[in-house]
């Protein structure tokens, strides 16, 4: 399932073989990759609507036209624990984050996740894990929709230096948390988030 987010909107787009637990609001079938451009506008047109799935009969095709509606940029960053076990969280705008950021010329998406995590929260020498999961989100930038491609990696730190929220970027903390803190962190965090912080605290 590919599931993009319109800021708390869910956009779902499934394949017909996959079994999806979650309800929506709304869920259409389409047939054909084109056909994915009438939904996009059925849910613009639509603003009441707080999620809808569309059961595609090739999902590849379908994610690849809705992603030529859109200026796609490509970020990263990281799910940071230390050796606690606990989680490296940011404070930005009022919400719980992770670091991350956009892509720069020339890097690939693990430089660019080990790049940020350092630049947002003034630590080095982290260890790359695996990638955990990929997130979209769609927004707008100089009057053009925007599709974030957040590519989010585990990470491993060890050291002991102090955490330097990146104030340039709006970060207001930066802090490491225990798992029980889950609750809390979950409820104050974006609709996209979500699914990355189930990934961050097992």
């Amino acid at each position: 399932m590919y599931k993009v987010f319109f800021n708390e909107r869910v956009f779902a787009l499934v394949s017909r073989t996959e079994t999806v637990a979650e309800t929506f609001d709304y869920v259409c079938d389409i047939y054909k990759a084109e056909e994915i451009n009438e939904a996009i506008e059925l849910f613009y047109k639509r603003e009441g609507l707080r999620s809808m799935k569309v059961i595609c009969k090739n999902m590849e095709a379908c994610f690849a036209q809705f992603t030529t509606k859109f200026k796609l940029r490509v970020a990263a960053g990281g799910l940071v624990t230390n050796s606690d076990k606990h989680l490296l969280v940011i404070e930005r705008n009022e919400r719980w984050d992770l670091p991350k950021g956009h892509q720069d010329p020339g890097e690939n998406v693990q430089q660019t996740a080990l790049r940020e995590v350092s630049e947002e929260c003034g630590i080095t020498n982290l260890e790359l894990g695996e990638e955990a999961c990929i997130t979209y989100h769609v927004y707008n930038y100089n009057e053009r929709e925007v599709l974030k491609e957040t590519h989010w990696y585990f990470m491993k730190y060890s050291g002991n230096e102090q955490l330097l929220p990146q104030a340039n970027e709006g970060i207001t903390k930066a802090i490491w948390v225990a798992p029980d803190r889950k609750p809390e962190i979950i409820a104050r965090t974006y609709q996209s988030l979500l699914q990355v912080f189930e990934f961050a605290f097992v």
